[in-house]
Parts: structure tokens; C-alpha cells; sequence
């Protein structure tokens, strides 16, 4: 059990940090695009685009990986171009999540940096990815306002220390 001093709704999943996180002091960030690397771990080729469930600590989140940027070559480390991942390939991906996660890179701290990916149809694990930051899309992407834009609209920044459900 924590108690807290102010009544604050908290619940599974939400992430309590220190106060200088949004100072930017501190390495956690939240976003709902995020660059990640991959370990495919399906029969089934990925897909981009596809609908999956990505859990990361506990939180389970609606998303897709909206773009594979390269393959991995495992055997020699050279990036390579790919339209699909195959069972055991390694590749670097753009997540597009429906809510915020709140994360550290997984270089930083790999328990809150790490993630797994579910199949909604099936509800078997066909990825485990590792999260690298949050990825820059610009002014807009997918018909959403960027977090730069937001924040010039709100004047203020965003508050990292709980994500609502």
C-alpha cells in the first residue's frame, strides 16, 4: 500500500517519479510514438499497420508498429532494408500506441524500457521489443496533434507522473 499526502488517483500501471522528472533531469519520458527495436517471435510475418496489444510493466495498451525502418542482420549487425520481419529477425519499428506510456529508455532502466507484443486475435506473445525514446513526428502524424504542438497550444508542459487509463 503507499499513501500519499494530496488525494491523488492512482492505480496499476501509473508510474510515480521524482518531482525533477519534469524538469528534465531525469531519463523518463511518456509518448505514444515511440522508436523500439524488435525480436520477431511469430510464425506469422509482422505486419505494420496491424492492431496489436504491447505490455509494458503493467500497463497493456492498444497500438500498431507503424513502420519498420530496417532489419537487423544478426550475424553482422548491418542495417538492411525490409518490408516484413520473420520469425527470430530483429528490426528497428515506429509504435503508435493509443495512450501514453510512461518509460525510460531501455538502455537507461530496461524494467520500465522493455515491452512485450500480443496478438489481439490470439492473445499470444509474437514480439518482444526494447524502447529507444520517443520518435519525432513532427507537426502532425497520423491525423494527431504532436506533443510539441500541444504543449505551444497548452503553454505548459506535459506532467509525466501518472498516465490515465
Amino acid at each position: 500500500t503507499v499513501t500519499l499526502e494530496d488525494e491523488i488517483d492512482i492505480s496499476r500501471g501509473d508510474m510515480i517519479v521524482h518531482a525533477e522528472v519534469e524538469t528534465g533531469r531525469k531519463g523518463v519520458e511518456a509518448g505514444t510514438d515511440l522508436d523500439a527495436m524488435v525480436v520477431w517471435m511469430s510464425e506469422q510475418s509482422f505486419v505494420a499497420g496491424k492492431s496489436y496489444w504491447f505490455k509494458q510493466t503493467t500497463r497493456v495498451v492498444a497500438g500498431s508498429m507503424s513502420e519498420l525502418v530496417h532489419a537487423v542482420d544478426v550475424n553482422t549487425l548491418e542495417h538492411r532494408p525490409a518490408q516484413k520481419l520473420m520469425l527470430n529477425e530483429v528490426g528497428r519499428v515506429v509504435l503508435a500506441l493509443s495512450r501514453s506510456v510512461v518509460f525510460d529508455p531501455y538502455t537507461v532502466n530496461p524494467a520500465t524500457g522493455a515491452f512485450i507484443i500480443i496478438d489481439r486475435l490470439t492473445n499470444s506473445t509474437v514480439g518482444a521489443g526494447m524502447i529507444l525514446g520517443r520518435h519525432d513526428t513532427g507537426n502532425r502524424a497520423r491525423g494527431r496533434v504532436s506533443q510539441q504542438e500541444k504543449e505551444r497550444r497548452d503553454r505548459k508542459s506535459p506532467r509525466l507522473t501518472s498516465v490515465p487509463q
